[in-house]
């Protein structure tokens, strides 16, 4: 089952799959995962809960959608301040996954 819907991604962007394939791109490299590994390790809540409300918006720009589905629940858990350890394992497990299939796809 692949992790990103490329026809859907392709029809928020008008057809242009190297447009695409620029912003998967762009997504690999970007901050954020990162930023929300420092934000929970230190136990900042309040700044993972944001890093992980924007992968989630852009996971889903992208038709990334089990990753937007991870990143939301993330999301949720964080902002109520409920336990988050499995969501964020689950969330890790599905980031890791979608960017190996990322990485294939633009390759």
């Amino acid at each position: 089952m692949s992790r990103i819907d490329v026809d859907e991604a392709l029809l928020r962007l008008g057809g242009n799959e190297q447009v695409f394939k620029m912003l998967l791109k762009k997504f690999l490299n970007n901050p954020y995962f990162s930023d929300l590994c420092n934000h929970m390790a230190t136990g900042n809540l309040i700044e993972a809960e944001h890093s992980a409300h924007t992968i989630k918006g852009t996971a889903g720009n992208l038709g990334l959608t089990d990753l937007q589905e991870a990143a939301t629940q993330l999301d949720d858990i964080l902002r109520i301040q409920a336990e988050y350890q499995a969501a964020f394992t689950h969330f890790k497990n599905i980031y890791a996954d979608t960017m190996t299939e990322v990485s294939n796809y633009i390759a």
